[in-house]
């Protein structure tokens, strides 16, 4: 619910909603690229060594976008629910690397949080274009 008046509060002014749909953009390419590195990797199509070394690239590609928004200008609403989805969507990556790393091929569940993640952005970002 939070979320939501965050939107409404988001659609109100140019320049924040522009912020947020970037982020949530953004967001959302980060989950699908670390979800098909995964799932590429447990399928045996992308080597060991590529696919810890794209995870950890993209987890800290994606702790450095969370600072910005952290500082930015965004309703507070908003920027706590999209740090917090930077910081699940790092620690995905962070685990599935660890996964990788240990030769454990049975990451289903870290695909189905990234899946997950990545189409909550995409509706976010749906209702902020929306406007």
């Amino acid at each position: 619910m939070a979320t939501l008046a965050a939107l409404a509060v988001v659609g109100c002014s140019g320049s924040p909603r522009d912020e947020a749909k970037k982020a949530l953009e953004s967001l959302h390419s980060w989950a699908v690229s670390t979800q098909m590195v995964g799932e590429r990797w447990m399928e045996g199509a992308v080597p060991d060594p590529y696919a810890s070394k794209a995870l950890q690239a993209f987890g800290k590609k994606v702790r450095k976008e969370r600072d910005k928004i952290a500082s930015g200008k965004l309703p507070a609403d908003m920027k706590r629910y999209l740090v917090a989805a930077y910081d699940s969507t790092a620690r995905t990556a962070d685990s599935l690397m660890s996964d990788v790393d240990k030769g454990d091929r049975s990451a289903a569940d870290i695909l189905k949080q990234l899946s997950a993640r990545a189409r909550a952005a995409d509706s976010l970002e749906g209702r902020l274009g929306a406007k």
